[in-house]
């Protein structure tokens, strides 16, 4: 009995020791999404690989943000955050960004109100706000990487409003356990100062409306 205890402590000791040897390979992550014209939805794309040569996860989904699991789970994203509040959130995202090296973070916008004056007007105020913000962000989330890149192309003719987007970066599986770790306790805490927050705003004085705090006999 002893000697097959022993062999599956070994077993389960190296089972453990491979699965965090595993989650210290850099996984390459890419991530897309893009307008659909035809429902006004996104397609999203996901292809996880290992050394950037073997991969792991290739999805792709249309997805409509207004309805079905998108729309769940974009409320779900919006409630989350809004009990985080926008500075954690933030926060935890550029602490995030800071751990991974940065590849690519390119984004493609198309946009025309049907008139040509203010496609013009609105295109040159977005590439003065790109330019605003590429510098902060090269050099505080990026760690002067990646230099993230905003293309925008105005639409004279017509009313319409496509995009298209492609972050890359490599990161090891346990950097992002950790994130989502540092993700889920963060809700966990707002969850709970709320519920503190709502019981001390109704908590009972322990007073009897009909006793007044005092014991009344009729006599």
């Amino acid at each position: 009995m002893t000697g097959v205890a022993g062999l599956f402590f070994y077993l389960f000791l190296f089972l453990f020791a491979a699965l965090f040897f595993i989650l210290l390979l850099p996984l390459t992550i890419r991530i897309k999404w893009s307008s659909l014209r035809e429902n006004k939805g996104i397609l999203l794309e996901l292809n996880v690989s290992l050394f950037s040569r073997i991969n792991i996860i290739a999805l792709q989904k249309g997805v409509h943000p207004a309805g079905g699991k998108a729309g769940t789970l974009l409320s779900l994203l919006t409630e989350n955050i809004a009990r985080i509040g926008l500075p954690g959130a933030a926060g935890l995202l550029l602490r995030f960004s800071r751990s991974v090296k940065w590849k690519q973070c390119d984004l493609f916008i198309r946009a025309g109100t049907g008139d040509a004056a203010w496609a013009g007007i609105i295109s040159g105020a977005l590439h003065m706000l790109a330019g605003l913000l590429s510098r902060p962000l090269y050099e505080r989330a990026f760690n002067k990487k990646c230099r993230p890149r905003l293309f925008v192309y105005p639409s004279f003719l017509k009313k319409e409003l496509s995009f298209f987007g492609c972050i890359e970066f490599v990161s090891s599986g346990i950097n992002i356990v950790s994130f989502m770790t540092a993700v889920l306790l963060s809700v966990l805490a707002a969850k709970n100062n709320g519920r503190c927050a709502d019981n001390a705003g109704t908590s009972d004085t322990g007073l009897d409306d009909y006793s007044h705090g005092k014991l009344e006999r009729n006599g």
